[in-house]
């Protein structure tokens, strides 16, 4: 896989009617997956929220997307961060360190169900980032198709 930067943003239990939006506008398709979905724990005032999403156009991913869960706190204008999709564990290691130089680790890299490296930090400039490589891990997404503006 190579190395990609993608916009990740967050919603307060609306963010697959955005993302459907913004797929309709930029001719993409939604794919998601809701926090019930998963291989966890889930508050039950969470369930039908999205766990995940992605607008894929032309094969490549060009949005993500995710319902803040309700025990985050939640304040628009700070609601994004930068994904990393990188393309090894040493190159998971090596960028989420860097980033994490004089910054903050919000979530410490490790496996998940979803990734063999994954991980929040805020850099010493105040972005969040997300890195992840996703390795052998492939997690499958509902399709949520929509119509472009064409």
């Amino acid at each position: 896989m190579k190395q990609v930067i993608v916009n990740h943003l967050g919603f307060q239990g609306n963010c697959l009617e955005a993302m459907t939006f913004y797929a309709k506008v930029l001719g993409a398709e939604v794919e998601y997956m809701r926090y019930s979905e998963a291989p966890m724990p889930c508050p039950p005032e969470s369930k039908d929220q999205i766990m995940h999403s992605r607008l894929v156009k032309d094969g490549e991913c060009i949005l993500m997307a995710a319902d803040h869960p309700a025990h985050v706190p939640f304040q628009a204008g700070t609601n994004f961060c930068l994904s990393a999709w990188v393309g090894s564990v040493d190159d998971a290691n090596r960028v989420f360190a860097a980033l994490g130089e004089g910054g903050q680790t919000t979530m410490p890299l490790g496996e998940t169900f979803f990734a063999e490296r994954f991980g929040m930090v805020k850099d010493r400039f105040g972005i969040a980032w997300m890195v992840n490589y996703s390795g052998h891990k492939n997690v499958q997404l509902k399709s949520a198709k929509a119509a472009t503006t064409r």
